[in-house]
């Protein structure tokens, strides 16, 4: 996919979380959010939103904390998860562990209830929406990563990638991208 310069340009000053934070944001997040919208549709919002919600102090009551890696080579740095629909499947598929989907099926067919529309819609909001707001109402929602280096008081953001990308790739890229625009971050990775 290509992106010229002036059409990041113009997604940027659509998507911006606030005059002072956008100084802190890498073009390589930028240009991995517009990826992301346009290749996958996760709304720029669902990345934005959690940009907002760490520079402001609140905390989303519904996805996991940001938390530091804690293994060499991204050492140092930090992700915090963001979430949207796509990743309803994955979040579903953590939630059904243990049988929990069974056990869902075999209560509601157990209920006595012979209607198939009744039985259908039940398991539906048993096994799909009820399971959502469960994971929601644990701060265990999970999606992908926004990955960030903390650095004199301020949280700085570098890149959005996946949990199966690997280290090394992500280290790869905060190298080649991330240390020209923010040189400070080439400290902080090769110190830990």
């Amino acid at each position: 996919m290509a992106i010229s310069a002036g059409e990041l340009e113009v997604f940027r000053r659509v998507y911006n979380p606030g005059s002072e934070v956008a100084n802190r944001i890498s073009i390589l997040l930028w240009i991995d959010l517009f990826v992301c919208s346009r290749e996958f549709g996760v709304p720029p919002p669902a990345v934005t939103r959690e940009i907002a919600e760490m520079e402001s102090g609140k905390k989303d009551r519904r996805t996991k904390a940001a938390t530091p890696f804690i293994k060499k080579p991204l050492k140092g740095l930090w992700h915090k998860h963001f979430y949207s629909g796509q990743f309803i499947p994955k979040n579903l598929s953590l939630s059904y562990r243990n049988g929990q989907l069974y056990k869902i099926v075999r209560e509601v067919l157990d209920s006595g209830s012979t209607s198939p529309d009744v039985l259908a819609a039940e398991i539906s909001r048993r096994a799909v929406h009820e399971q959502l707001e469960k994971r929601a109402a644990e701060e265990a929602l999970t999606g992908e990563w926004i990955i960030f280096a903390k650095h004199e008081g301020k949280n700085y953001y570098l890149c959005i990638n996946t949990h199966i990308a690997g280290d090394q790739f992500i280290y790869d890229r905060m190298k080649e991208h991330c240390w020209p625009q923010f040189p400070f971050v080439r400290g902080i990775m090769e110190s830990c």
